[in-house]
Parts: structure tokens; C-alpha cells; sequence
């Protein structure tokens, strides 16, 4: 089995065995999509497959024969976020929703090539651009920006705010705070 591919189902709370069905197409088809493209439809050729009664209620089981690993934070995450909403979707649909948010929110799964400045061993330091990086055509200083990337919690936007505040307090500069997902960026 490819270790990219066990990697890849380990991370997203997947069956190890998941993504073995690419294998078995012709070697041009998986190529035409996504791998976002693939997990998702499988997923949902495999809720589509069940009986109508074996699709009553979301819990570990039915994530665990639509291809979800029940013993995964990803299941546990999954059942969580389905009993905070009112409104009813079903299982494959939460499990949709999980694998695009990881595909566009994590930094692992970009389905694109960085085009903007993150640089995941320059966090929490300021560097710059050096000038071949830049996408003006008139090399003005005022193009110029001191960057910081920083990775934080949901819960604690605030904090890291404060605190790259007090670190570029001159009058001489603005600070402009933007966050964004990965894929948004690129």
C-alpha cells in the first residue's frame, strides 16, 4: 500500500484501505480530479450504497461503513459538530463538509502551490519579500511589507493580535491584521 496514501487516511480519520480504490482505476482517471474530489465521493457512494434503514441515525457505526475510522478524532469531531445543528443533513454530507474544510483549511492538504508568503519556518518573526518576490512593476519602497505569519487557535485570535501589536508599535508604521484560510490565500 502507498505510504502517501496511508498517511493521508490516517490524517483525515479515514479507513487505512480507503483511497486503495484509486488503485484500481486506469492510471490517467484519479488524475482528472481532486484527491478532495475522490474522498468525498467515495463517501458518498458508500452512504448511497446502505439500506434506507441503515441510514437513521449519525453515530460511530454508520461513520464507520461510509469508510470513516470510528475510533478517530475526525468521527468524534464529526458527532459533535451534527448534534450542535438543529437542521438534519446526513452522514455523508457532515462527513463532506469535515474532508473540504480539511483540504481547504490545513496547510497539509493544499490542493495548490503557495503563492503568498507563508513560510512555516518563519513563524511569529517578521521577515520581508525579497524584491524578485514582489508583484509590482515599479520596485517603490512602499510596496515594501514586513510580514509575520502566525498560526493560532480559534480561541485565541485576540491574544496573538495584542501581542504582535505591542512588537510593531511606531508611528511610523500601520499594522494591518488579515487572517485567511490557505487555499483563499493562494
Amino acid at each position: 500500500m502507498n505510504k502517501d496514501a496511508i498517511h493521508i487516511c490516517s490524517f483525515l480519520g479515514l479507513k487505512l484501505d480507503f483511497l486503495d480504490r484509486l488503485e484500481d482505476m486506469p492510471p490517467n482517471i484519479p488524475e482528472h480530479r481532486t484527491l478532495s474530489y475522490w474522498v468525498v465521493i467515495f463517501l458518498q457512494n458508500n452512504y448511497n450504497s446502505l439500506g434506507f434503514t441503515d441510514k437513521d441515525s449519525l453515530d460511530k457505526h454508520l461513520l464507520d461503513v461510509i469508510g470513516l475510522d470510528p475510533l478517530s478524532s475526525t468521527a468524534e469531531t464529526i458527532l459533535v459538530r451534527a448534534c450542535n445543528v438543529l437542521h438534519h443533513i446526513n452522514a455523508s454530507e457532515w462527513a463532506e463538509i469535515f474532508i473540504k474544510d480539511e483540504f481547504k483549511y490545513n496547510l497539509k492538504f493544499s490542493e495548490q502551490d503557495a503563492r503568498f508568503p507563508f513560510q512555516s519556518n518563519k513563524t511569529k518573526e517578521w521577515f520581508k519579500l525579497p524584491m524578485a518576490a514582489w508583484n509590482s512593476n515599479d520596485n517603490n519602497d512602499l510596496c515594501q511589507v514586513n510580514i509575520v505569519n502566525v498560526v493560532i487557535e480559534e480561541s485565541e485570535p485576540s491574544l496573538a493580535t495584542a501581542s504582535l501589536l505591542r512588537k510593531f508599535q511606531d508611528e511610523q508604521h500601520t499594522f494591518l491584521f488579515h487572517s485567511i484560510d490557505y487555499e483563499s490565500a493562494n
